[in-house]
């Protein structure tokens, strides 16, 4: 916790997909959170339970209620080439639970000042621990001799890690490997989009360039941000209908013979975007 309570959870950096043996990486869709979260309230109540340290009625009750006290939270998904990110959450899953800079000893008293960020259950920003209490209160976090603190499962097993040196190392000396497993991505889904920026955006490029980028250069009128476009294809569409596109013309298709005249259809002249697939048609 914030002041060296004892608050014990897990911190889990998962793929979100599955390995296979040969080396295949299937991304698998989004789950929902609440079936898992209380799949893992029944395994744990039922640990407890079994090491004889919670009673069989009151792990009842505690199923039976509402807010169980048990819960998942899955961040973000963070992209491979993210290294920033992927190191921040590494660092974070390895942090010590207590830092030395947020200590302070006052010699006189022999009181130690624990300060972190503020609190609003307590108003303040700060812990006091008389000498023996802060000793017992880092004691909580110091794990069961033998009691392995970071465990790596499956693809990331320390098996598998040596199991994937070895054949790499039997293909650099040019040796025949049965089923040497290459990176293969199946079915990737497109990262999530991107959140609307916040409003503070807008405030900041009318500061630097002293033009609002919502004002419409038509009609002067507020415009609304409906959507985030990231797509290359859709952006050049875009530029091409405006005009605006610099960039090299597309590759022409061969020609064939047409089995008839053309027929143009109709459409709206006020479309902004219109059907480029169905202007013309043969």
């Amino acid at each position: 916790g914030e002041y060296l309570d004892f608050h014990p959870h897990l911190h889990a950096l998962v793929a979100d997909g599955l390995f296979l043996r040969n080396g295949e990486f299937h991304v698998l869709p989004p789950i929902p959170l609440q079936p898992l979260e209380k799949l893992f309230q029944a395994r744990v109540l039922e640990w407890l339970a079994g090491l004889k340290l919670l009673p069989p009625e009151r792990a009842n009750t505690l199923r039976s209620w509402k807010h169980t006290g048990f819960n998942i939270h899955a961040g973000e998904q963070v992209v491979p080439e993210n290294l920033a990110d992927l190191e921040r959450l590494a660092q974070y899953l390895l942090r010590n639970p207590f830092s030395v800079e947020k200590m302070t000893m006052e010699a006189p008293a022999d009181m130690i000042i624990y300060r972190s960020k503020m609190n609003p259950k307590i108003s303040r920003n700060f812990e006091v621990f008389t000498a023996p209490d802060f000793l017992a209160a880092i004691t909580n976090h110091i794990p069961d001799k033998g009691n392995q603190m970071v465990r790596y499962y499956g693809w990331y097993s320390n098996k598998m890690r040596g199991v994937r040196g070895h054949q790499n190392q039997n293909a650099t000396d040019n040796q025949p490997v049965a089923a040497c497993p290459t990176r293969q991505i199946i079915q990737i889904p497109p990262p999530p989009a991107k959140r609307l920026p916040s409003k503070r955006w807008r405030d900041l490029i009318l500061k630097v360039w002293h033009a609002d980028p919502l004002r419409c250069p038509v009609c002067q009128n507020t415009m609304r941000m409906i959507a985030v476009i990231d797509q290359p294809e859709v952006i050049v569409r875009i530029l091409r209908h405006l005009g605006l596109w610099s960039g090299p013309a597309p590759p022409m298709a061969a020609a064939r013979p047409l089995p008839g005249p053309w027929i143009r259809e109709p459409f709206d002249d006020m479309d902004p975007m219109p059907d480029y697939e169905n202007v013309l048609t043969d």
